[in-house]
């Protein structure tokens, strides 16, 4: 995955990008809320710099937290100040030595793209196997009846200079195949471009979706009841 590792450059910008109407943290933590019930430790997915695992541990969830971008995790360590437990990790080789009751991905290896009535798995990580261990990776982390749930966005748009702060511009560039995105981040100020970004997503068909999943340990999958998380059950 060492081609959708942010640049330093991007995460310079991340909070603002994300807080510019990217996401919305509180909202998506109140609905985790409603998936997750009484299950209180969670692991997150590409943490970023840490802005979902502030609302959620404000809900009283004790939270750990893996991402494979150093930047970004140096970022979230000034945010979270030690109330999460962070791992520089790749989740193809996930290792912190716990168990979870929950894995959640908003943004991070997994997510799922809507297409019209369709949802497509989109993932950072490019080999169908590999795909498949990091799966597995994650299921082993995860105690009896463990929930994976990832985030369910809409289908990625070209932007065309969002203001993200004082002279501060953001776009990306969007290019779709049948089993390839290609999206480019870039941010400008005083029209002047200052951060850049390139990442290749694969997509996966609802064949390989299911192969992916069963063989990765995970069963039952479900839209929750808003239509924001795919959510998937860790086989007995």
């Amino acid at each position: 995955m060492k081609n959708n590792r942010y640049s330093p450059s991007i995460v310079r910008y991340y909070d603002a990008i994300m807080k510019a109407g990217y996401y919305n943290h509180r909202d998506i933590a109140l609905i985790l809320q409603k998936i997750l019930k009484n299950r209180k430790k969670i692991l997150e997915l590409g943490v970023g710099t840490g802005l979902l695992a502030k609302e959620l541990i404000k809900s009283g969830y004790a939270v750990s937290g893996i991402d494979f971008t150093k930047s970004m995790i140096e970022r979230a360590e000034k945010r979270l100040t030690g109330r999460v437990k962070l791992f520089l990790q790749d989740v193809s080789l996930l290792d912190t030595k716990e168990k979870y009751d929950a894995a959640i991905s908003e943004g991070g290896p997994w997510l799922f793209l809507r297409r019209g009535r369709s949802l497509n798995l989109q993932s950072h990580i490019k080999d169908f196997e590999k795909n498949i261990s990091a799966l597995k990776r994650v299921s082993d982390h995860l105690n009896k009846n463990g929930l994976l749930a990832l985030n369910i966005q809409p289908m990625h748009q070209n932007i065309d200079g969002l203001i993200i702060g004082k002279k501060l511009e953001y776009s990306q560039r969007i290019k779709t195949q049948a089993r390839w995105i290609e999206k480019e981040y870039i941010v400008k100020r005083w029209k002047k471009r200052v951060a850049y970004q390139k990442s290749i997503y694969r997509l996966f068909s609802k064949k390989e979706e299911m192969e992916l999943f069963h063989k990765g340990g995970f069963t039952s999958s479900h839209t929750d009841k808003s239509g924001s998380f795919m959510i998937f059950r860790k086989n007995k």
